[in-house]
């Protein structure tokens, strides 16, 4: 092509190349013959295109999943290319085939009939690699190959777009595979869609005595949402990303009893799969595809000589110099001498590109295919079944290090008992504090009384429970003397230690001490009421007065209006919400898996029972729980001074307020009961 003699075919004018003007062959005249040479100069210039696309990676550092798509480009169509035309060349040399220039044509126009259909899908796929980011690149790249394939028109665009597509993710399927296989997480070129997060900061560090700091993995922030919703992208992004946390957990429980070795890599797998998806679609019954199925970026080691350094000294002395090449120093091609120097001479592995293989993955799709495949989910679902089949059982041995290591079912038990009153052997200690309550406002120091006994019992009851976490009762500095304010103020502090905060977190331990408030509260208002005896005001002396006994009888309908209201209120957090809540949590948990559905059936159980009683709360209505307890406590002061129960503003009033927020909450939980039943 680039010969000096005049009967060259083409020449260069500028930077374009030209067909040479009054050049014949026998039998051909020039016009005819540069009419037949024009048809194919679109495929030269189509070639050298593509080889200019490949050597200007030498001039930046793309991502790893564009060099994947160069050398699936070489290796699928160019070299194939390159391969039959010395093939064509060779039959044309020998002179042992007549070949017209008709014959010619057809046989070159099947050659290159995949460079149009790669030119197009290219310049639909690919973006500027000087102008975006390497993971903008990969995760663009990833997602237009894969959402091109829904359009294609031709059997060979199709299947030239399943062949790139594939090639391309052997970037992410390699990570992903040294990630989960070997817990190396390495992205040099930050291509990948999750990133590693290190802290020293986080509770989980502070409590395990296995980490320098605390390393994480999260989904990059900078990725595009569009992009992190599609396909495999996002099971890589959810997952694997939960496949993942699984095997770091075990990593650090010191369980390694999960790491099977598996024949072949993720991204050979997933070619077998898919290939074999497609035998099946298409019918096709010959085993060749799937013979010798290998990934395209294997390479072979070739030996290098090299000189061994004497003394292992500073970075210089590891740098190539002129003297470090061997042919300077001795006569490579004396095989005497080189074996007089060979305890100088090392051989280090050097890699080279190894050879393509005798059938390409994009052979391999072509002999497969007679039509367009509808593709569907069978990619992602192809990949989530050998995610499946490889490291469903790092989360299983999660769940189960956390129950029979870590006594997570004893905890969560406990957890229950203690701040939702699920277990009754612990409410006397309670009832002691309710009667205790009007002493602790003069004398603090009763709380450490308390928070010791509290320990003792504890103990006592859950003894593997209070060695996985730290108890110990508070209260608030300020002395109050509003019994409300008192229970407020009665803080159960449980901190939990690794791992076992990792799924019971201290989000979680707040809404549980919030419903241990309110249920407190409830149980104060039941022994305040259960305490106000009846004989104590019957009046039995004659000649009282009507007013005097209309005031008693108030007294006690207002107090078993309210024993009532508290008993509806009572019911419907404990034996409503708690107790639906803990089946669907029973359920959930015996379901789980790993360790994100552990977390995620403890967090919803937790949150659940808050949402449901929160209502009872809210500042935003008047007449809410706090207001039937501000009746109660009316009630208790006025229940023994009859004077001050006959002023119509006190009893009166209250019992007003009462029969407004009884009305209102039974309305409220009326409906709930409606919709949950």
């Amino acid at each position: 092509m680039f010969g000096m003699h005049n009967s060259f075919l083409f020449h260069f004018k500028g930077n374009d190349l030209k067909i040479r003007d009054n050049v014949s062959i026998s039998s051909v005249r020039s016009v005819t013959l540069a009419a037949f040479v024009e048809h194919f100069l679109e495929y030269i210039e189509l070639m050298e295109y593509f080889r200019d696309f490949l050597d200007s990676f030498k001039y930046c550092e793309p991502s790893q999943t564009y060099l994947c798509y160069g050398v699936a480009i070489k290796r699928n169509i160019l070299y194939p290319i390159y391969e039959k035309l010395i093939d064509v060349e060779e039959i044309i040399r020998k002179q042992e085939e007549t070949f017209t220039l008709l014959k010619l044509s057809e046989r070159l126009i099947s050659i290159f009939a995949p460079l149009k259909s790669l030119r197009e899908v290219h310049q639909e796929v690919t973006v500027s690699i000087q102008d975006n980011s390497a993971l903008y690149c990969s995760t663009s790249l990833l997602c237009n190959l894969r959402s091109s394939l829904k359009h294609s028109i031709t059997k060979l665009e199709h299947d030239l777009k399943l062949t790139l597509y594939l090639e391309c993710l052997y970037k992410y399927f390699f990570l992903i595979d040294s990630w989960l296989t070997r817990n190396d997480f390495v992205d040099i070129n930050e291509e990948f869609v999750l990133v590693k997060v290190t802290s020293t900061q986080s509770l989980e560090y502070k409590t395990s005595p296995f980490l320098s700091t605390k390393t994480s993995y999260d989904v990059c922030a900078d990725i595009k949402t569009e992009f992190r919703m599609h396909g495999i992208i996002e099971i890589i992004c959810t997952k694997v990303l939960q496949i993942a946390k699984n095997i770091r957990l075990l990593f650090l429980l010191r369980k390694f009893d999960f790491y099977t070795k598996f024949e072949g890599t993720l991204h050979q797998e997933l070619l077998r799969r898919f290939l074999i998806e497609l035998c099946k679609y298409f019918k096709y019954e010959g085993e060749d595809v799937l013979e010798n199925l290998m990934d395209f970026q294997e390479i072979e080691h070739q030996k290098a000589l090299v000189i061994k350094y004497p003394i292992i000294n500073s970075e210089k002395c590891k740098q190539i110099v002129e003297m470090d090449k061997l042919e300077n120093l001795v006569d490579t091609n004396d095989s005497f001498l080189m074996e007089a120097f060979a305890e100088f001479i090392s051989k280090e592995e050097s890699l080279k590109e190894s050879k393509p293989h005798d059938m390409t993955l994009f052979d391999r799709i072509s002999k497969i295919t007679t039509g367009l495949f509808p593709l569907r989910n069978s990619l992602e679902k192809i990949f989530k079944d050998i995610l499946k089949d490889r490291f469903s059982v790092s989360g299983l041995m999660v769940k189960s290090a956390l129950i029979e290591d870590h006594h997570l079912a004893k905890i969560l038990e406990f957890l229950r008992g203690l701040y939702l009153f699920g277990d009754s052997s612990i409410y006397p200690f309670f009832q002691q504090f309710f009667d205790e309550m009007k002493f602790l406002q003069h004398s603090p120091w009763r709380y450490m009384k308390f928070s010791s006994h509290l320990k003792d019992m504890l103990s006592e009851m859950y003894p593997p429970v209070c060695n996985k976490c730290d108890i110990s009762l508070n209260s608030a500095k300020e002395h109050y003397v509003d019994a409300l304010d008192l229970c407020d103020s009665l803080n159960i502090n449980v901190v939990m230690k690794w791992p076992l905060n990792i799924v019971i977190t201290e989000d979680e331990i707040v809404l549980y001490e919030s419903l241990f408030h309110f249920i407190i509260k409830l149980k104060w208002a039941f022994h305040t009421l259960n305490s106000l005896s009846c004989k104590d005001i019957s009046i039995q002396r004659k000649g009282v007065g009507k007013v005097i006994k209309n005031t008693v009888k108030k007294l006690e309908v207002f107090k078993f209006s309210l024993l009532h209201c508290l008993n509806f209120i009572q019911h419907y957090v404990i034996y409503f919400c708690i107790t639906k809540c803990l089946k669907q949590f029973e359920l959930d948990f015996e379901k789980s898996n790993d360790l994100d559905s552990v977390i995620k059936s403890h967090r919803d159980f937790v949150e659940g029972v808050h949402n449901m009683v929160g209502f009872l709360q809210s500042e935003k209505d008047a007449y809410n729980f706090q207001s039937v307890l501000h009746c109660v406590k009316v009630l208790n002061s006025v229940w023994y001074d009859l004077d001050l129960a006959m002023d119509e503003r006190v009893l009166d009033a209250s019992y007003n307020l009462f029969k407004k927020c009884k009305a209102k909450l039974e309305t409220q939980v009326n409906k709930i009961y409606l919709m949950n039943y």
